[in-house]
C-alpha cells in the first residue's frame, strides 16, 4: 500500500503491505502459520488489524496488515538509471506436502504509491518451495522437508 522513507546510506525503506488468503475451512489454515521469512526487518514488524471471515460454507478469508523498515542493499552503479527490486518472501510453517501459496490474479500494488525520484515499475508474485536442510526438530518431517512460499517483488 505504501512504500516510504528510503535511505539508501543506511540502506532501509519502510512498507506497508497486506496479506490475504482464502483457504478451505476444512484445511484449517491459518495466516498465523505463515512466516514472514527474509523480510530482512531491521526493526521489529507491527502486524495489526487482523481478520477472518467464513465466506461461505467451505471457504475461509484472512488477511493482515503488516508495517515495517526493511533492509535493502540498494546498487547504485546505474544511477540515475539503476532499477532497484524491493524482494520479501512469505512462508508456510507446514509442508509443501501438505499445502501450497498459489499467487492471485487479484493482488497488486496501489497506483497512488509516490516516491520522490523514483517510479514503482513492476510488481510480481511467485510461488516456490524452500529447503532449510532441517525439520526443526519436528519428527513427522524429514531433514529436506519442502516449505510453500510466495515470493513478492516490487521494482523501482
Amino acid at each position: 500500500m505504501s512504500i516510504y522513507d528510503l535511505d539508501l546510506n543506511s540502506g532501509t525503506y519502510g512498507a506497508d503491505f497486506w496479506i490475504w488468503s482464502e483457504s478451505q475451512i476444512k484445511s484449517k489454515f491459518r495466516l498465523d502459520s505463515v512466516e514472514l521469512e527474509s523480510l530482512q526487518g531491521k526493526y521489529p514488524l507491527d502486524i495489526s488489524l487482523k481478520y477472518q471471515e467464513n465466506l461461505e460454507s467451505s471457504v475461509s478469508f484472512e488477511n493482515r496488515k503488516i508495517r515495517g523498515t526493511f533492509l535493502h542493499d540498494f546498487n547504485l552503479d546505474l544511477f540515475p538509471f539503476d532499477k532497484q527490486v524491493l524482494r520479501f518472501s512469505l512462508e508456510g510453517t507446514d509442508s509443501a506436502d501438505e499445502f501450497n501459496f498459489l499467487p492471485s490474479d487479484l493482488s497488486g500494488f496501489s497506483r497512488s504509491i509516490k516516491i520522490q525520484g523514483w517510479e514503482v515499475s513492476g510488481f510480481k508474485l511467485s510461488s516456490r518451495e524452500i529447503m532449510h536442510g532441517t525439520n526443526f526438530g519436528y519428527a513427522k518431517y524429514k531433514s529436506n522437508v519442502k516449505y510453500p512460499s510466495i515470493v513478492v517483488e516490487i521494482e523501482l
